[in-house]
């Protein structure tokens, strides 16, 4: 490429998108930072383990963070971080033509996805030998493992091979406005056939290997199985199933570019691609930090050497501060909806609107009853005084019973409201106004939900009542759980049913409910109506398929809970399903404010504009004030003085 081409290329976005991508990047870049920091000390706390089965988890997780590492960097530096302009035009002129010295780079970048999903199949199949035969497994593990990690590495070459001695140039996109590399095929082979052959591949053996371990478990191996075996199967059922949405968007990305060759189809699907990449690499180390009680207390205790002691009254102080902020932001993103005026907004507002109420309510219940008497504060005179049944507690029992079923149906709603805009086809018509005509574009959606908008919501605040009504009439009292450390409120049984099987059931099928709209939407908007949507529907989606995960991964401990608790009945593993619910209701009714304020340009701006009204306000007081009193003199006013 010559110096004239590269200068007149637009590598800076329009002035008014630069904020936002800045916000974007910026916060990515800090994710990224912060995941790169936390896969070192969990590489470093499963070096501390000296057990057979830790060695093996520990080679296998250890190269792919590696590689999880080296794609996230590579992909951040060649398609995100230039995407602002910097150093756009520079790369453009000195590396348009092809050459080897960008070799390296394009080859990690082609390499490092697939080794990814080479050995998060491996780890599957090595937790999945851990459920079928524990002792031989341990065996073969051991006495293979180096020649097992170095096929790891090996594999992926035979996906990407005709990379290698290929020259490499750095290419502009101008639909998905930022540069990558790209290289001079020496072979006519396809790259991208390729990475969606191994990202199907994989993917579905990781799957597969992940159903199969849940099946034998459930069967058998139940009760001989471990706490932290447990645990650690959980993180890989999370990891399967990020390595499946990865697939699936690498797959729907091949589909774009060589059999639909809808160019805004592809620009449309690398925007989706940017977050499955974030969910397929970097949350393996949030996962195991949260999941691992070793990978905690080092990390905990490596944090405590380095920086202060943390007692439980400033973890609990974390919590509080991130949930009253998370509030914070609900109010704040409610303000900004009802402040837009069209159909669209005014559905998904109310829907907002009480989808935020109860996850407060949730929340507040949650933190004060389980949470926050965790510190002895007021829990002896609590079980003192509430400790036999009462009806002074009910109230307090059934919200606590009602709010989270109330979520996952608004959660539903939500979904089937981002369906139905993208299923519906627009039309135009013609409103006359002031004796002038407007054309005006619609969804038939927009309508159906505007004249059927308060009966949908009437019966969402009665639907999951069936799921709980039995909580209504009966008594609760206050109970301390020994397995768990805190306390915690139940209710007298008046009829013979058992709450956590109806929670249970409504957890799972308004969670696959959601997630079978969210699927259907992403469906119907690859195929035909990818044109037709603006940029805000397009982050609301990418909103709403972010909520999608948030009630299926709620959905998943509510089962463990009911399978531990009421068919098993093993207090002790019931009781680690309860703490990853407690992480689990965090995730499901806090991240939707933050989400929301991210995605939605609108609600952002509101919320910066709001925030530097108050400071420009607070400021311009303190100027008044000092410049009524400029040498600083101290004025004294009589005590009964009345001023205007």
């Amino acid at each position: 490429m010559s110096d004239n081409n590269s200068e007149s290329i637009p590598c800076h976005p329009p002035p008014d998108e630069l904020p936002t991508l800045i916000a974007i990047y910026v916060s990515q870049g800090i994710y990224g930072i912060l995941s790169i920091v936390i896969y070192i000390l969990n590489i470093k706390a499963l070096h501390r383990q000296r057990n057979y089965h830790d060695k093996t988890f520990r080679l296998l997780y250890t190269y792919c963070a590696i590689f999880s590492v080296s794609y996230f960097v590579a992909q951040y530096c060649t398609r995100r971080f230039v995407k602002i302009g910097l150093f756009c035009e520079d790369i453009l002129r000195i590396f348009g033509e092809p050459t080897y010295i960008l070799n390296p780079p394009k080859t990690v970048s082609a390499y490092c996805p697939i080794a990814i999903l080479v050995f998060h199949t491996l780890i599957a199949l090595h937790r999945f030998s851990l459920v079928f035969s524990p002792i031989r497994s341990v065996q073969l593990w051991e006495k293979y493992m180096n020649w097992v990690a170095i096929a790891g590495i090996l594999i992926p070459l035979y996906f990407m091979w005709f990379l290698i001695p290929a020259k490499s140039y750095a290419e502009f996109e101008p639909y998905e406005h930022t540069m990558d590399l790209q290289y001079k095929k020496v072979f006519q082979i396809s790259s991208s056939l390729y990475s969606t052959i191994a990202a199907g591949l994989f993917g579905t053996i990781t799957l597969l290997l992940t159903v199969l371990m849940l099946l034998l478990l459930f069967k058998t191996h139940v009760r001989k199985l471990k706490r932290s075996d447990y645990r650690m199967i959980i993180f890989e059922i999370f990891m399967a199933f990020t390595t499946f949405v990865y697939a699936f968007t690498q797959g729907i990305l091949y589909y774009s570019i060589y059999i639909a060759k809808d160019l805004a189809m592809r620009a449309t699907i690398m925007r989706y691609r940017n977050f499955a990449i974030d969910i397929f690499i970097l949350p393996q180390a949030w996962t195991l930090l949260i999941l691992s009680p070793k990978i905690r207390s080092y990390t905990i205790g490596f944090i405590l050497d380095r920086v202060s002691s943390i007692d439980a009254q400033s973890k609990l102080d974390n919590i509080r501060i991130y949930g009253f902020i998370s509030i914070g932001i609900y109010i704040m993103n409610v303000k900004a909806l009802h402040r837009q005026r069209n159909y669209h907004d005014k559905t998904f507002r109310l829907l907002y609107t009480y989808c935020a109420i109860f996850s407060i309510i949730f929340f507040l219940n949650h933190y004060l009853f389980r949470r926050f008497v965790r510190l002895g504060l007021f829990c002896e005179d609590i079980l003192r005084i509430f400790g036999t049944p009462n009806y002074w507690l009910n109230p307090f029992k059934t919200m606590r019973a009602y709010c989270p079923i109330a979520v996952l149906v608004f959660h539903t709603l939500i979904a089937v409201h981002r369906c139905s805009i993208v299923f519906k086809p627009t039309k135009a018509i013609h409103v006359k106004m002031a004796h002038q005509s407007f054309l005006i574009r619609f969804s038939k959606s927009f309508q159906i939900w505007e004249s059927r908008l308060k009966p949908i919501v009437t019966i969402a605040l009665f639907l999951p009542i069936p799921f709980m009504w039995y909580v209504i009439p009966a008594k609760s009292y206050a109970y301390y759980d020994d397995y768990q450390d805190t306390m915690d409120v139940q209710y007298e049984r008046t009829f013979k049913y058992p709450e956590s099987f109806y929670t249970t059931i409504a957890a799972l099928l308004f969670g696959f409910v959601t997630l079978v709209a969210t699927i259907l939407m992403i469906i119907f908007l690859m195929k035909s109506n990818v044109r037709a949507l603006k940029s805000t529907e397009i982050r609301m989606i990418i909103f709403e398929i972010f909520m999608a995960i948030t009630t299926f991964i709620y959905a998943l401990p509510h089962a463990f809970v009911y399978y531990f608790g009421t068919v098993v009945g093993d207090l002790e593993l019931e009781a680690i399903a309860l703490e990853f619910r407690s992480y689990a209701i965090d995730i499901l009714v806090l991240p939707q404010a933050w989400t929301l304020l991210i995605l939605s340009p609108k609600i952002r701006s509101y919320t910066i504009s709001f925030i530097l009204d108050r400071v420009s306000s607070g400021e311009s007081q303190n100027k008044s004030e000092n410049s009524s009193n400029p040498k600083g003199i101290a004025t004294i006013r009589p005590r009964n003085e009345n001023t205007s």
